[in-house]
């Protein structure tokens, strides 16, 4: 029942304030994105060169995508949430950038954001309830 039930069952963990667990039950059972692939550049980018790009690129998603990364690379796991969330917050953002805030925002302890993440992945792909 968990491979047709998993996404019900996360939901009833959100009913009972089980955020960790539910984000678990979608890590778990979510199918995994596509994601881009970007070539290693010889020289890594400065991240302030990075940052000027997403930020004046809001409509191009590879800026993000790659401020994304490099923070992460870092280790800044709120820099690299805050590089998620203005292309999350738009309506057609592509669902893999949910599934990166998701696991993201799970590993920083930020659950309710997380499952939040989650769930906008899930509805994205179909996954419904």
């Amino acid at each position: 029942w968990q491979a047709t039930g998993w996404r019900a069952w996360a939901d009833a963990e959100t009913r009972l304030d089980r955020w960790p667990e539910a984000c678990r039950i979608m890590a778990d059972h979510a199918p995994k994105p596509a994601l881009p692939v970007i070539a290693p550049s010889a020289e890594k980018v400065p991240r302030a060169e990075l940052e000027q790009a997403a930020a004046a690129n809001t409509g191009d998603l590879l800026p993000a995508f790659r401020l994304f990364q490099a923070r992460r690379e870092d280790g800044d796991l709120p820099g690299a949430l805050a590089a998620l969330r203005p292309v999350t917050a738009r309506p057609d953002a592509p669902a893999y950038f949910h599934y990166l805030q998701a696991r993201t925002a799970g590993e920083a302890g930020l659950w309710r954001e997380a499952w939040e993440a989650w769930a906008r992945y899930a509805d994205a792909r179909g996954d419904g309830r």
